[in-house]
């Protein structure tokens, strides 16, 4: 055997003489189905047979280079309860090509840079299933110990992708990719199934591995069902934008089984839906711009100027050449990104910030663009933004912009806070007290003329310059600045955005939220004294103590024994941290470590959970996001890879590894278990390296720079302000709308009045998963609460009717033609033809004032009037030539709904019937014939008259007559009820579609 004195060749004394065989093959044969035997059963070795001196030791070599003796002794070896042995050198690739590929491998574009080892590309790419496969397993091993885990998902471009968080006993984090999925379906059920093929591939031991076409190797995919089952039960959070097939996903995940074959939800023990929080502070820039028709104007006109210019080569060169030209002026480097996506608000704080800080150049880049091209789309947009900021108008305008840049970049500061797959959530609340903090002192103290763009604008605006209008000169700017009137009215439209923002913030941040009740846990500097840090302990426990309650309930602890453990810890965590100079969950960790030795004093049952849900819980879904980033990197649209491609290459790219050399031996150990010895013959891949550009310490500053020195100023100001313990949203926004006076208006009431129906919806869904307090539970709440699960049931029932409606007209029923009537339109079939097709299908034609059952029309779409009267009052169906040669196997038929049987009252004018005689004798013979129960009216006044007197039932009475006629009478214009033919064609033909056929499609 490898490494080791035990042989594969073994020997015993029979009767019949010694016997010699493989113990590896005969156990490989005793433990395979006797109707399936491996092919080394084929050989002597496993049988032990009688040995002979020459025919034994001529097969011996033989027999150990076969590639079944090898598996086999890999399986027997491996079952051994032995550790895992290294393999040998040439059975895999070697160490140093391992680290190369790596190296490689995490690079962005692989399939275009060098390894300085020769191999070969189909080499490469099992070499990199195996690498992934290693981190895979680390990932199954993690996920098995794990007792709380945050599934993060989101999609794009037809794929599904899952990230995992995750924590054990020992308070360890774990981050990963789960798994991946294409397809092309849409919708929650699409989203769920993916998610089940995800979980069930991340199970899967060697799933969808590379096949090496020369070996003889063949290995089935291991399903682990016990830790799929694992990942079910442990799975606490789902985490994903706030998208409607996402949202209701998450829902049924919960509620509804997940096949027939197993009735179980598919996770069936979700605490918390988490909506993206990077998402939600985004929200926090829109609302409020929105909200304000001035600031939403000014920054339509701004981003309609500066979109012009990115998606203008000419234009980008006109704005960087005037950029170099304004030597004296210049504040930024060069800057040659305007670019922004406009379905994401915070991303327009950039270019709006550098079309600010480079206004000369963009005005010159207007006037010129006006002046060569002033008849075509950037040329009018020019004009139109030059317009914009002309004048005292203008240069209010100006300032007002200067402000929003300032709001932007507030808001963004929150967003890149949130916007991370490793924010720490007990930061959160301090991240939204700064928020609004630094917006109050901004916006509604009035700060910002002080700081930041907008001070930078109001010395921007003193300069004046001039462009012509068609031979009028227009300035831009005054002299003097603008009025301080206009500065005042300009300040109080910014505390409208100050408090509409602090509206959104405290409807995307509640106060019930329970990934905010984590703020329990963010720990400050330690006190010197042993009094004092008691003390502050235990002033700690009792500011969080609903936090705890909340969390508490949540997790169905104890929350005193909570309050206890947490009071006897919280020291310990906060010295961790001051010690080891780590994160708080670090900290924590690190204490319940330090105290494991005692943990009688230092009780850990209610605890762990929380710390556990603390760790685990994530508040962003961009891991995701910036997974799918890389893989637009990694996957060329020029050169397709498979699904397992380009999750292999992703795992690698974000894994996180210390310990490369145990992984490269884990990934050796893959590699011999699929492929066997590798060849040593190849070609280099060719690339290159990008070398990074020196920077020159004399050039302009960046506008990072320009930023970060703005953001210190805001920071330094709100440092010097008055300290205030913590802000209410509400406290902010009453603040605000005084200081708006005038300025706040009918629409800001209306966007406050929307996010306290937002707020009541999550107050709503919190006490169904019972997360709010109980001085919190009003009796609209729990009125309220009781009904959601109702009011779900409700929809998910009509969301199913609504599938099996949309799956029926897709359908094609089953057509009996057997005995029906038929009419045909003239010139559609000989009588010979037709003669034969009927007595083929076993129909007969129309005798008399019989039931049309089937109208054959060249065309359904424009069958004539007279058909589609009949067709809709009896109920028959207009058919295409094709659906009856075939007896109604293919072809399209359109089915109605029989008219007669609902009771009316029909008035048709003498009118009428002189204009469509073939429309009026069919209806006037099928309404006065056996079955039907429509009555005639004899004059219009006995249908007005009816009409009045049974107004709840206006539809039961009816009246025809001609577009002339209707005309005449002003009153009859416009009503429903007094039809033309066309109206009355409308009214009476509708689709059964249980009876109509597409002519494409599925069968029933």
């Amino acid at each position: 055997m490898p490494d080791s004195d035990v042989s594969w060749l073994q020997g015993y004394q029979s009767s019949e003489g010694l016997r010699v065989g493989c113990i590896a093959c005969y156990k490989l044969v005793q433990q395979a189905d006797p109707g399936n035997l491996p092919p080394v059963a084929s050989s002597p070795f496993p049988w032990f047979p009688v040995a002979t001196l020459t025919g034994t030791l001529k097969n011996i070599s033989r027999h150990e280079k076969c590639p079944g003796h090898q598996q086999a002794v890999r399986q027997f070896w491996c079952e051994a309860p032995q550790d895992k042995q290294l393999p040998e050198e040439d059975a895999a690739p070697a160490e140093a090509q391992w680290s190369s590929l790596w190296k490689v491998f995490q690079s962005k574009r692989y399939l275009e840079q060098e390894s300085d080892q020769v191999i070969l590309r189909a080499k490469a790419r099992k070499m990199m299933f195996c690498l992934a496969e290693a981190l895979r397993s680390r990932h199954r091993v993690q996920l098995r110990s794990s007792e709380c885990v945050t599934l993060t998902l989101d999609e794009a471009k037809t794929r599904l992708l899952v990230r995992f968080t995750s924590i054990g006993q020992d308070l360890k984090v774990h981050r990963g990719i789960l798994g991946m999925h294409r397809s092309k379906a849409t919708g929650h059920q699409a989203i769920l199934a993916s998610l089940d093929h995800i979980q069930r591939s991340a199970c899967t031991e060697l799933h969808e591995h590379p096949q090496a076409p020369s070996s003889k190797i063949e290995v089935v995919p291991n399903f682990q069902e016990e830790l799929y089952e694992h990942i079910r039960q442990v799975t606490q959070v789902w985490n994903s934008d706030a998208g409607p097939d996402e949202t209701l996903a998450a829902k049924e995940s919960q509620s509804i089984s997940l096949s027939v074959a197993d009735l179980r939800p598919l996770l069936p023990n979700i605490v918390l839906v988490n909506r993206d929080k990077a998402h939600a502070s985004r929200r926090v820039a829109r609302r409020p711009w929105l909200a304000t028709e001035e600031l939403n104007e000014v920054f339509k006109a701004f981003s309609k100027w500066f979109s012009t210019i990115e998606h203008s080569s000419m234009l980008q060169g006109w704005h960087e050449e005037f950029q170099t030209q304004q030597q004296d002026q210049r504040k930024l480097t060069t800057q040659k990104s305007l670019s922004y996506a406009a379905h994401r608000f915070d991303s327009a704080s950039k270019p709006l910030a550098t079309c600010l800080l480079t206004l000369p150049a963009c005005l010159l880049t207007a006037i010129k663009a006006y002046n060569e091209r002033r008849n075509v789309a950037p040329g009018q947009r020019a004009h139109e933004f030059l317009q914009f900021v002309t004048g005292a108008a203008g240069a209010e305008r100006l300032v007002l912009a200067g402000m929003l840049a300032d709001a932007g970049d507030e808001a963004l500061i929150l967003t890149r806070a949130m916007d991370r797959e490793s924010t720490d959530t007990a930061l959160i609340h301090s991240e939204v007290q700064s928020f609004l903090r630094r917006t109050q002192i901004l916006f509604v103290q009035q700060e910002c003329v002080n700081v930041g763009f907008c001070k930078y604008m109001l010395e921007e605006v003193k300069q004046q310059y001039v462009w012509f209008d068609a031979d009028v000169p227009r300035t831009i700017g005054l002299p003097n600045g603008i009025r301080a009137a206009s500065l005042a009215t300009c300040l109080r439209k910014l505390a409208c955005w100050a408090g509409v923002a602090a509206k959104v913030v405290g409807t995307e941040f509640p106060s019930f939220d329970l990934m905010g009740c984590f703020k329990m846990f963010a720990l400050s500097d330690p006190s010197s004294e042993d009094g004092s840090r008691q003390r502050h302990c235990q002033q700690l426990a009792q500011e969080h103590w609903e936090d705890m309650a909340r969390l508490s309930q949540a997790f169905y602890v104890d929350p005193a024994a909570c309050a206890e453990e947490y009071t006897r810890l919280l020291g310990i965590a906060e010295e961790q941290r001051r010690v080891h100079r780590c994160s708080n969950m670090e900290a924590w960790r690190l204490a319940v470590e330090a105290t494991k030795r005692s943990r009688a004093t230092y009780p850990l049952t209610a605890l762990r959970p929380l710390l556990q849900a603390y760790g685990a819980f994530v508040c962003s879904s961009s891991g995701v996001e910036q997974n799918f980033s890389l893989r637009d990197w990694v996957a060329s649209k020029r050169r397709p890879l498979s699904n397992q491609h380009e999750l292999d290459h992703l795992q690698i790219i974000v894994a996180e590894v210390a310990d490369e050399s145990s992984l490269f031996k884990e990934a050796a150990h893959v590699w011999m278990q699929l492929y066997g010895k590798p060849r040593k013959s190849g070609r280099r891949l060719r690339g290159y390296f990008k070398q990074s550009k020196s920077q020159d310490e004399t050039a302009p500053k960046p506008l990072k720079k320009w930023l970060e020195s703005r953001r210190k100023e805001v920071s330094e100001l709100v440092a010097s302000a008055t300290p205030v313990q913590t802000l209410d949203p509400a406290d902010v926004i009453q603040e605000a709308i005084d200081q708006a006076g005038d300025c706040w208006q009918a629409k800001h009431e209306q966007e406050c009045a929307r996010q306290d129906a937002l707020v009541f919806a999550k107050q709503l869904e919190a006490a169904n998963k019972n997360q709010l307090l109980r001085h919190e539970l009003s009796n609209a709440i729990a009125e309220n609460a009781n009904l959601l699960e109702d009011a779900e049931a409700k929809n998910r029932a009509k969301r199913d009717r609504l599938e099996d409606k949309m799956q029926l007209r897709l359908s094609r029923p089953q057509f009996n033609l057997f005995g029906m009537t038929v009419h045909c339109e003239a010139g559609l079939f000989t009588d010979v033809e037709l003669n034969r097709l009927l007595l083929q299908h076993h129909m007969r034609l129309v005798m008399g004032d019989a039931t049309v059952d089937v109208f054959v029309v060249a065309d359904l779409a424009r069958a004539s009037s007279a058909f589609s009267c009949i067709a809709g009052l009896q109920g028959s169906i207009l058919a295409s030539c094709q659906f009856l040669k075939s007896g109604g196997e293919v072809g399209p038929a359109v089915a109605f709904h029989r008219a007669l049987q609902t009771k009316r009252f029909l008035f048709m004018s003498f009118d009428f019937r002189n204009e469509h005689p073939l429309c009026a004798a069919a209806i006037r013979r099928l309404t006065q014939g056996n079955g039907s129960t429509w009555k005639t009216l004899d004059t219009l006044q006995d249908w007005l008259r009816n009409q009045i007197a049974h107004a709840k039932f206006a539809s039961s009475y009816l009246a025809l007559m001609t577009e002339a006629e209707k005309g005449e009478h002003r009153q009859l214009a416009n009503h429903k009820y007094a039809m033309t033919l066309d109206m009355f064609l409308s009214f009476i033909c509708k689709v059964d579609h249980s009876r109509s056929a597409l002519g494409i499609g599925i069968s029933s």
